[in-house]
């Protein structure tokens, strides 16, 4: 039923307003498609498992990716999203979507859950002539999927309560590290 799942897409857009406010925030890490390549992903933390949802005092509320979605490994010990429907780093699941800007020519690409091929959604010149923030013009543009209350799924995993304390210390391990890493290259930096 659509009028219970309201939940889902407010907590989508609160949890994606909380990790990005200015909806400009990007991440460098391999291509989705030629893992040769290098880009910088637009920082969707719902987009890849839009589709699933967990129960939290008996509201529906949207799956996120935790920091080791853009690991460039994969480690079966790591949670990818909250519920562990990402079972491996850049996985995007059916209804789901990855966005990235390509180096070589500056355009925002867009990868579906299921698709083989990205598709171009914005090049450098339109990107050029807006000064909205990027997931402004993400989703704005009529090839990205809208998240549906009647495509939303429960995840099975979410109401194994060691699952959910082990997804949460590994988000919380990553980001730790994240935070740590970025500390020793300033002061690295200090020192040059």
């Amino acid at each position: 039923m659509a009028s219970d799942s309201w939940s889902v897409i407010v907590s989508h857009a609160v949890l994606e307003m909380l990790v990005d406010p200015y909806g400009n925030r990007l991440v460098a890490g391999r291509h989705p498609t030629d893992p040769d390549q290098r880009v910088r992903y637009l920082v969707e933390v719902c987009d890849p498992c839009q589709t699933v949802c967990y129960p939290v005092n008996g509201w529906k509320v949207s799956d996120f990716c935790t920091p080791r979605f853009f690991d460039p490994a994969e480690n079966p010990a790591v949670f990818y999203s909250f519920t562990g429907a990402l079972v491996r780093p850049l996985q995007v699941i059916d209804g789901g979507y990855i966005i990235w800007m390509d180096p070589r020519d500056s355009g925002a690409y867009q990868l579906e859950g299921g698709a083989d091929e990205p598709v171009l959604l914005a090049d450098v010149t339109s990107l050029a002539r807006t000064s909205a923030p990027l997931r402004t013009v993400v989703d704005t543009n009529p090839a990205t999927p809208c998240l549906s209350a009647e495509a939303t799924r429960v995840a099975t995993s979410a109401t194994d309560r060691a699952r959910s304390r082990r997804a949460l210390r590994s988000a919380a391990q990553a980001t730790a590290l994240t935070t740590a890493e970025a500390v020793l290259c300033a002061e690295a930096e200090s020192w040059e």
